[in-house]
């Protein structure tokens, strides 16, 4: 995971009320809000994060000894079967696998030999007041 400087700072700056804040989080109702929520909307930070904090979030795969990746449909009957009412939101392994080729997804072979492919890229961003995703 990769932290803007503006992320990291925030989360560096509200570390002590963070710490604090763990112990009571297992115990805050889902429908608690914040003493303020028109100023901050959060619980364990004094502040929201800055319009300029932003997360990137790779995920890689190994490639080598024969492996194979997890497809995941994402059409709409497949996200109704998982996310939808009543659903767990748990993709599991995947519907089927695929085997790319590196012309066909990025790939990268570390100096030690591992083969990866980038399976996933999600980049958080917080120009609105909830994070965009």
């Amino acid at each position: 995971m990769v932290y803007s400087p503006a992320a990291m700072a925030h989360l560096l700056k509200s570390y002590d009320a963070q710490l604090d804040c763990m112990r009571d989080l297992e115990y805050l109702p889902m429908d608690a809000r914040p003493e303020s929520p028109d100023e901050n909307f959060t619980f364990c930070f004094a502040q929201e994060f800055p319009i300029d904090a932003a997360l990137i979030k790779a995920h890689w795969v190994r490639a080598d000894f024969g492996r194979k990746m997890p497809v995941y449909d994402t059409d709409a009957e497949a996200l109704e079967r998982i996310i939808g009412e009543g659903k767990s939101a748990h993709w599991a392994d995947g519907e089927r696998e695929a085997d790319p080729s590196p012309d066909e997804i990025f790939t990268i072979r570390t100096s030690n030999g591992d083969v990866y492919r980038l399976a996933g890229l999600h980049i958080m961003t917080k120009e609105l007041r909830h994070w965009t995703w």
